[in-house]
């Protein structure tokens, strides 16, 4: 398909909201007004709104909890509009991982809601099992819906291609001022609250550079949205060929490397080899060794520094200090999880309290599939997770156009979620656009 007025409609709409979210002064709820009124007066903003609502959660004039509901209220706008429809026409395949999920959030449900009535695994006050789920439910099918919708409709497609590269943009725009002004230039009160309250910003990264925040809270949600928009302009950006690819693909490296996210660098690289290798699979061998024989050279001339310091970007999350508070957790769970609790999980909302049992601290998740999935959901978790799984790489070994996102998803689901917090079920606006994306791959590749 060309680059034509759909592409254009959606870039244009999502850089209004941008615009509007960066304006100074603007209370967060006129803006979140203003968009969701939008979304449900013209049905072809919705879907675009909801996509770069969920990249920007973070802008002076938006703030974190307005941006939630503008995603959720845009995402629930589109899908009333066509969006359960174009779910209910998928293929089999993406409507078996999505019942999956949907199967898991209710279990692990159930077991909280025996938990609050003390039959089973205490619950957290601090994190509504009720409101959980309702997260748990929502982004898995707003984002379906948006990926469907998106595979069915070449305009919608154009519209989430135009609102993917407008969220692209204003990221690296905002990286670019946070370089020069400050880590938080451009960031809510709010944002800045919760950036301090995470520590995400409470000194240097380990080679001395600040990780730079971006448009998402964290340096994570930063460069996956990056890579997740990346995804979802592929149909549009893979008609560019390879020269598009490896930019598109580069700035996904790049800012994964900038912003210091180790997890999220293994999608990245990941993103790279699939656009390069599938557009021009002999051009990217020969890039390869070009590459090579560049870091050689480039670390014989600096003494190594340059490639040493990218090199300890590469680390996996799991390579940490024996007292970094993850490895405490992972080692309470090693010591104190039983495998009889992992039949049923332990609810949506028991992790704060074994946590704080524990090791003290009041995490919201175990931060790996290998935990999060079995001992939250039960054994419903796992099988989401190896149904979806399943389907993905039925597309990455058959081939075709949509094989190079395939692969940068099962990357996520089997490579980065060992590391980090689960995506496929979660409450996070990145479960709705890495379900965008799912929905995406399955259901145009099937058509």
């Amino acid at each position: 398909m060309p680059i034509g007025k759909p592409l254009l409609e959606g870039l244009l709409v999502a850089s209004a909201f941008l615009v509007l979210a960066h304006m100074p002064g603007l209370d967060g709820w006129i803006v979140a007004g203003v968009a969701m009124a939008a979304a449900f007066l013209v049905p072809a903003a919705a879907l675009p709104l909801c996509v770069v609502a969920s990249v920007v959660q973070d802008a002076p004039a938006l703030g974190p909890v307005p941006a939630l509901a503008t995603v959720v209220g845009c995402g629930t706008a589109h899908a009333v509009r066509g969006g359960w429809r174009a779910i209910a026409d998928a293929p089999r395949a993406m409507r078996t991982c999505l019942a999956a999920c949907v199967v898991a959030v209710l279990v692990g449900s159930l077991v909280s809601l025996a938990g609050v009535l003390g039959l089973g695994f205490e619950q957290s006050e601090s994190r509504s099992p009720l409101m959980v789920a309702l997260g748990d439910l929502a982004m898995p099918l707003l984002g379906a819906a948006i990926g469907a919708a998106a595979a069915r409709d070449s305009r919608a497609s154009g519209r989430l291609a135009g609102a993917a590269l407008a969220g692209m943009a204003i990221i690296a725009i905002r990286v670019a001022f946070q370089v020069h002004w400050g880590p938080l230039a451009g960031f809510s009160e709010a944002g800045r609250e919760a950036i301090g309250a995470a520590a995400q910003l409470s000194g240097e990264a380990a080679d001395g550079s600040i990780r730079y925040v971006g448009s998402a809270l964290t340096p994570n949600a930063m460069s996956m949205s990056i890579a997740f928009a990346a995804l979802l302009a592929w149909p549009m950006l893979r008609r560019g060929g390879f020269v598009v690819g490896a930019v598109v693909g580069g700035a996904v490296v790049a800012a994964a490397v900038l912003a210091g996210s180790k997890s999220s660098l293994i999608v990245a690289l990941a993103v790279l080899a699939a656009f390069l290798f599938t557009l021009a699979p002999r051009r990217t061998l020969a890039l390869v060794a070009v590459a090579a024989l560049g870091a050689f050279a480039w670390a014989a001339w600096t003494g190594g520094a340059v490639v040493g310091d990218f090199a300890s970007r590469l680390r996996l999350d799991a390579v940490v200090s024996a007292s970094s508070v993850r490895a405490k957790a992972w080692d309470a769970c090693a010591r104190e999880l039983h495998a009889s609790d992992a039949v049923l999980g332990m609810g949506l909302s028991h992790w704060p309290v074994f946590f704080e049992r524990t090791i003290g601290e009041r995490m919201a998740d175990p931060h790996t599939a290998v935990y999060s999935y079995p001992w939250t959901y039960g054994i419903a978790g796992p099988v989401a997770l190896a149904v979806a799984a399943w389907a993905l790489a039925r597309v990455a070994f058959r081939g075709g156009a949509m094989r190079a996102p395939a692969i940068v998803l099962l990357a996520t689901l089997l490579l980065r979620d060992l590391v980090a917090i689960p995506l496929l079920v979660g409450t996070t606006v990145l479960t709705l656009q890495l379900w965008a994306c799912i929905a995406l791959v399955l259901a145009r590749d099937e058509r």
